[in-house]
């Protein structure tokens, strides 16, 4: 009787006590939920609403501030979001070197103009590791900024996001264009800044 209880008392002080990893996956599990939430919020049709009406309204817009920031800072914007910081909308953009070695983000106030954020960034990977023919398809490329003086010209359309991506040889930009709280997503190529046609779904 007496072997018997020291077997259960050596397997009671083996047994790990999991009540701490349980609330630690339970937290993870919380703030996975909370962004999936947010993530939500931001793509609904109130959200996008809002950032149609900011946009239309916002006494710097996103051209000026592209076109600003390219001659601070001589390169090629990779990247670009329309966001809200605090309630207030801004700019969001990617900045490569003229040199394609370094990159930026910079964060602009769509208000004001004024640069409220300014940090050094990573380059994407393709561009780490581009070759002769990346360097070529970069050199001839369309600047984002008269992409989207096109959007805003032939569709009264706002780019809320872009991205220049690689892929099959192929340089181009991923747009999404707000149009009265309507999102649409567009392929632009890089060279020619002529749109690429996208037939069924995105």
């Amino acid at each position: 009787m007496e072997k018997r209880r020291c077997t259960v008392m050596a397997k009671a002080i083996r047994q790990p006590d999991n009540r701490r990893l349980y609330t630690i996956l339970f937290a993870l599990l919380l703030l996975a939920g909370s962004l999936s939430i947010g993530h939500a919020m931001a793509d609904s049709p109130r959200e996008r609403a809002l950032t149609w009406q900011a946009l239309q309204q916002a006494p710097y817009t996103p051209e000026q501030a592209l076109t600003d920031t390219l001659q601070a800072y001589p390169g090629m914007i990779t990247e670009y979001e329309v966001d809200d910081e605090n309630g207030h909308l801004v700019y969001e953009l990617t900045l490569v070197s003229a040199d394609f070695r370094k990159a930026r983000e910079l964060t602009i106030d769509a208000l004001t103009g004024k640069i409220v954020e300014n940090k050094p960034d990573d380059l994407d990977n393709w561009l780490r590791q581009r070759d002769n023919r990346i360097t070529a398809l970069l050199a001839k490329s369309t600047p984002l900024v008269d992409i989207l003086k096109r959007f805003q010209e032939n569709t009264n359309g706002h780019v809320v996001e872009a991205e220049l991506k690689l892929e099959k040889g192929i340089l181009f930009f991923e747009l999404e264009v707000n149009h009265e709280g309507k999102i649409t997503k567009h392929l632009v190529d890089a060279g020619s800044g002529k749109p690429i046609p996208v037939y069924g779904d995105f």
